[in-house]
């Protein structure tokens, strides 16, 4: 059997699923991070402690792969559509996982920009892994790092409860077939195309 690499009418494809997981491990791994710090050093990782260069500079980077990794996942979306819609959901269900969708990508933006921003306005050096490093600002600018600090805790409490919407509507979800009125762009199928290729079913929605 053929690996699926693209999306079909009927599942995501591998390199969609292996997007959608190292996201979910790394915004897990940000949790964590940001928990540590919190409670092993003071002032939430930023004061003296044994722990903060690893844990501050892990949490960094790991924001900076976090967006960019966003980027490219917005932009597979866009390229390879997105299944159909199972048929079991509602149509408020399906507008509800629209928004839903929508939230996850806004807040995974806006959670590491605001973190950026906010290291930026401290006057603090930002490196991806120590391999290279982002410019700093020429000198701290404290409003900019309040305004963050308040953009990156809300973030965060949004994207608890954007993944909340998203699990409860995979949870309903799970076992469907996907059959339903299509919801992405998947090319369609040309004719004498084989069965359960992109396209086979129905015509591009163009939303």
């Amino acid at each position: 059997m053929a690996i699926a690499w693209r999306n079909t009418y009927e599942r995501y494809g591998v390199i969609a699923k292996g997007l959608h997981w190292v996201v979910a491990l790394l915004v897990s791994v940000q949790f964590a991070t940001a928990a540590l710090m919190a409670g092993a050093c003071p002032g939430g990782g930023r004061g003296p402690g044994p722990g903060e260069g690893l844990l501050l500079g892990t949490h960094r980077s790991l924001g900076l792969l976090l967006l960019a990794l966003t980027a490219v996942r917005a932009l597979w979306r866009w390229a390879a559509g997105l299944p159909h819609w199972p048929p079991g959901l509602t149509p408020w269900e399906r507008e509800l996982s629209r928004r839903a969708d929508r939230a996850l990508y806004g807040v995974l933006w806006l959670l590491p920009f605001s973190g950026l921003l906010q290291a930026l306005g401290e006057g603090a050096a930002v490196s991806f892994f120590g391999l290279w490093e982002l410019s700093r600002l020429a000198g701290a600018e404290p409003a900019l790092a309040r305004v963050s600090v308040v953009g990156h805790r809300l973030a965060a409490w949004a994207l608890v409860a954007a993944v909340t919407v998203h699990l409860g509507l995979v949870a309903k979800q799970q076992g469907v077939p996907r059959d339903g009125p299509v919801r992405g762009r998947v090319p369609t199928q040309k004719k004498g195309a084989p069965e359960g290729a992109p396209g086979a079913a129905g015509t591009d929605d163009p939303t």
